[in-house]
């Protein structure tokens, strides 16, 4: 039906649909924005929330740990924010691995924060290495604890913290390993370079005594377990279990059963809230070896019982084997995945090259239809300077004919007036011959030069000078000129060569009936920026009569004034003129 409208009706419709079309799509376009940026802040808020109540869950060993990590992993999800999800894996992992013991279930977790870490956020790589070389320290794979914690230091050199950590836990594994020399230089290398706690320093003094101890070096290691120790005030705390189980183990080695009896106690205390199996595993060992080495039998064997429960418990054996699995699995993925992007690779280099192929060619055809046109402008430009170098001969010859022409009335003028016996008729062919002259002069120029557009007028009122001083031999006439060279039409030069011919006749003629000892003419054509200044007069005090004004000759100068477009500058009763008239541009000259 719209097409039956006039066409005035219908581009209304038209553009009033297409109006309010745009402004419908403009307004949902901010609506949306204004929902999104709200949603988002919403989303902010509720994931800052879980993750303050995760970590809380995990330094309190609260039962909620797995709940909030597990919240962080679904909303992320669903808003494409691959820094929390891999962070809600990392919290899952802590707390699996801290507090529940479920080593196997953080194994998987610290794999999945790796592997978004290693396709999104490759800063966060190190940290998510060292906590994973932490966690195979603990279950005793030293080799994929190494291994890990050796990546994390080399990725972390430009972040200080994760470094320093880094390289704190791969000391102690180097000790493990009997590395004892790097070992030891990695642990003076966190005391020294790192901004620590007092419990990191404690940290750092364990694992130099751990050290020294696997090289039985035992007085060594004793100092520094004393220091591992002193900051404990209540002579128990649960954070340094460990620290105690090591300092009596030293002591059990040099039968130190001082250090042991005192010690023994703070061990204890130490481990009344500790549930961590594998720490608790060495409590039962050094607590038995302890109270073996003091003759106590009956408590040895107790906590002999206790260490085979809690290896039960703890079935290491089973967890290193699905450990292992894991690993192996998450290694095999890894490479697909390698090999997989390699083949993404080879395809885009596949279709890079295919296009870098249709560019060039498209390129080779455009160069040689280039030449082609190159070709056949080269072609006119030869044929165009051939038309222009026979239009140029034409021309030449045309000037050389109307020079011979001109020659010609000149000889015939000449004749008439040696033919002539009336001596004012003489005097009159004898003026007009020289006027054809200035013609003559003017049209050799043209014919001798290559410059056929115009005049240069310098050249040619030196010339015009010269043709009329061969007219009156036996008036020694001086000329003072100054002359611009400039290019002029073939008009006005004409009209100047015959206003200079005319005033030299009037001074010949009439400046100098008393015969002054020295006959000037001055004459100047000067350029200035728009305009040319014209003057010639000469040194004679004759001034003229009305019937000399009326004369042809005066008559001739005012119209060559007139035909010069030319402004008087100054007026007086002798023989002179003074000018002012517009200069030639380069467009007036193509125009002629």
């Amino acid at each position: 039906m719209l097409f039956l409208l006039p066409f005035k009706i219908r581009s209304f419709i038209l553009n009033f649909l297409i109006t309010k079309i745009t402004l419908i799509l403009v307004i949902s376009f901010f609506i949306n924005i204004l929902k999104t940026n709200s949603q988002q802040k919403e989303y902010q808020k509720e994931i800052k929330v879980f993750s303050d109540k995760a970590w809380e869950a995990i330094t309190e060993k609260k039962d909620s740990g797995i709940y909030y990590s597990n919240k962080i992993i679904e909303i992320s999800k669903e808003n494409n924010d691959t820094f929390n999800e891999m962070l809600g894996y990392e919290y899952r992992g802590i707390y699996n691995e801290a507090i529940l013991n479920n080593y196997n279930n953080a194994i998987q977790d610290f794999l999945k924060a790796i592997k978004i870490s290693e396709k999104n956020h490759i800063h966060y790589i190190p940290d998510l290495y060292m906590e994973l070389g932490i966690l195979f320290q603990k279950i005793n794979n030293d080799k994929k604890s190494l291994f890990y914690l050796e990546k994390a230091v080399e990725l972390s050199s430009k972040r200080k913290v994760t470094n320093c950590y880094a390289i704190l836990s791969l000391a102690e594994i180097q000790s493990k390993l009997k590395d004892f020399k790097n070992s030891e230089i990695n642990f003076v290398y966190f005391l020294k370079n790192c901004e620590l706690t007092n419990q990191e320093i404690d940290e750092a003094n364990l694992g130099l005594a751990n050290n020294f101890s696997r090289q039985n070096k035992f007085k060594e290691a004793h100092i520094y377990y004393l220091k591992a120790v002193k900051l404990d005030s209540i002579n128990g705390a649960i954070n340094y279990g460990l620290y105690y189980t090591y300092l009596i183990e030293n002591a059990i080695k040099t039968n130190n059963k001082d250090t042991i009896t005192k010690y023994l106690n703070y061990l204890h205390k130490s481990f009344k809230g500790n549930f961590v199996l594998n720490e608790r595993v060495k409590y039962f060992e050094i607590a038995a070896k302890s109270y073996k080495s003091l003759s106590n039998f009956k408590k040895a064997s107790d906590f002999q019982d206790s260490i085979l429960f809690a290896k039960d418990s703890l079935a290491v054996k089973v967890y290193n084997k699905n450990l292992s699995e894991l690993e192996i699995q998450y290694q095999t993925k890894k490479k697909e995945e390698q090999i997989e992007s390699e083949k993404s690779k080879r395809k885009l280099w596949i279709l890079t090259s295919i296009f870098s192929f249709f560019v060039l060619l498209i390129v080779i055809i455009l160069f040689i239809k280039n030449t082609k046109k190159r070709k056949q402008l080269q072609e006119n430009k030869i044929a165009l300077e051939k038309l222009l170098k026979q239009r140029n001969m034409l021309l030449k010859e045309t000037h050389h004919r109307v020079k011979n022409s001109f020659q010609m009335v000149s000889s015939l003028l000449q004749l008439q007036a040696q033919g002539s016996e009336a001596e004012v008729a003489v005097k009159a062919l004898e003026t007009a011959v020289q006027r054809v002259n200035s013609m003559i002069v003017l049209h050799q120029q043209l014919y001798a030069k290559d410059n056929l557009l115009g005049i240069d007028i310098k050249l040619y009122i030196k010339d015009l000078i010269n043709e009329i001083q061969l007219s009156y031999p036996t008036d020694k006439i001086i000329i003072n000129s100054i002359i611009d060279s400039q290019i002029f039409d073939i008009d006005k030069a004409t009209t100047i060569g015959l206003l200079v011919n005319e005033l030299f006749t009037n001074s010949v003629k009439h400046a100098w009936q008393n015969e002054p000892k020295e006959k000037v003419i001055t004459l100047n054509i000067i350029k200035k920026e728009t305009e040319t200044y014209f003057e010639m007069f000469d040194n004679g005090k004759i001034k003229k009569s009305k019937s000399i004004k009326k004369n042809y000759g005066c008559e001739l100068l005012e119209i060559l004034i007139e035909r010069l477009d030319a402004t008087i500058v100054k007026n007086e009763d002798h023989y002179g003129v003074y000018l002012n008239f517009k200069n030639d541009n380069e467009n007036q000259l193509f125009s002629h």
